[in-house]
């Protein structure tokens, strides 16, 4: 079995993935998207970080059966043509949580100390310290965290110790959930705005993210606030950012741009990144050894269980069962043609099995099938598996 590596890993994950029995490591992290139709010839996985796996590379695969995101955003795989081919996604959340929480941080001090332009005026030979001798600190002041998953958290722990006020908001977050990590909650995402000295976005891309950070938020921010944004540039609408810091003043600390370079390296020209309240870094969020090692152990993790015929932990890409769907369970005798009866009879009654699950009993005499189709089943339908030979007994269920 193939593994291809499109994307640095960690040296421990590549040996751990070359110590897994029956595959072959190919590792060739200098691959960009442009590359992959051409190399994924024969591969079954293939495990990528910020490389894109576009349309072209799902269509010219032959063999693939699983694309892993090293990483926890999933945006830059073409996830609906993996599906669509029934290729596996999965990606390795939480891992690199403490690395981009490191980072927001490490942008919030660098905006406040001026440290980008500090250190551009020195290799420029001249000395200015009383111009960066000025600065507010972060004692006293009010953070809102946009989004409380795995790296908001890990924001929030670095940055109570600097004595700073945390406001929180989230579509699922709660007063409770809130108060339990010791966060003031906030219900509304724009009053929330127009509290905070600095907020840091820490949010997934999805149809209900994409562009929410947009002109009303801007409009109920602070003047000469900070906006850090670690997690995806799509999350906020890029004229309204720019506009509001031309107006307002508002300092933008972000390691993600609209339009970035989908290669690990190349020409990078926009207004937002050229801009002097920009401090800007080249995605490098999880680029740590520890998040790198953490986070290709985790995509090991998840290869080992691929080849060995396991449940894919932390795939994406698996539908929810839909509200008209139904359970059939078939309690019957564990040999050879009971379960071949019992779906010759789902076939010839147009039942389209959707998943299935058969459980064995000890001393494998019996065994249950768990078995979800598509739509409800007919009273005919199931007294049709019970005369089924080795069926012991049938039940159907709504889900």
């Amino acid at each position: 079995m193939k593994i291809l590596l499109a994307d640095k890993l960690h040296p421990q994950s590549v040996q751990a993935l070359q110590a897994i029995s029956g595959v072959e490591v190919l590792n060739q992290p200098s691959l960009g998207p442009d590359d992959l139709p051409q190399a994924i010839a024969g591969v079954e996985i293939l495990i990528v970080r910020s490389t894109k796996v576009n349309a072209a590379t799902i269509a010219a695969a032959d063999r693939l059966g699983l694309i892993i995101r090293a990483g926890s955003g999933y945006n830059t795989i073409d996830v609906e043509g993996a599906s669509a081919k029934g290729v596996y996604v999965a990606n390795c959340p939480g891992k690199n949580s403490t690395a981009v929480a490191e980072l927001a941080v490490g942008l919030m001090l660098a905006l406040d100390r001026n440290l980008a332009d500090n250190v551009s005026d020195l290799r420029q030979g001249k000395w200015n310290k009383g111009k960066y001798g000025k600065a507010q600190g972060f004692k006293g002041r009010t953070v809102g965290l946009v989004g409380l998953g795995a790296i908001g958290q890990e924001t929030a722990e670095r940055l109570r110790p600097f004595g700073v006020k945390l406001l929180a908001w989230s579509r699922s977050l709660t007063q409770h959930k809130a108060e339990a990590h010791g966060l003031e909650y906030v219900p509304n995402l724009i009053d929330l705005a127009g509290r905070c000295d600095i907020i840091s976005l820490h949010l997934a891309l999805s149809a209900d993210t994409r562009g929410l950070i947009g002109k009303d938020f801007f409009a109920a921010m602070q003047k000469d606030a900070f906006l850090i944004n670690t997690c995806r540039a799509e999350v906020v609408d890029q004229k309204a950012l720019l506009e509001a810091m031309q107006t307002k003043n508002i300092r933008l600390g972000t390691d993600v741009f609209e339009g970035e370079p989908s290669g690990k390296d190349g020409e990078f020209v926009s207004e937002i990144s050229q801009h002097a309240n920009c401090y800007g870094t080249h995605h490098i969020g999880a680029s740590t050894d520890q998040a790198e090692l953490d986070t290709g152990l985790e995509a090991a993790r998840i290869v080992n269980a691929f080849v060995n015929g396991q449940p894919i932990p932390n795939c994406v890409n698996l539908r929810k069962p839909p509200t008209s769907a139904s359970a059939i369970t078939v309690r019957h005798q564990d040999r050879v043609g009971v379960l071949a009866g019992v779906f010759g009879v789902l076939k010839e009654n147009g039942v389209n099995v959707q998943e299935m699950e058969n459980l064995v009993f000890s001393g494998a005499k019996a065994a249950s099938a768990r078995i979800l189709v598509e739509d409800a089943v007919s009273p005919e339908v199931v007294a049709a598996l019970e005369k089924c030979d080795g069926v012991l007994h049938v039940g159907a269920t709504s889900l």
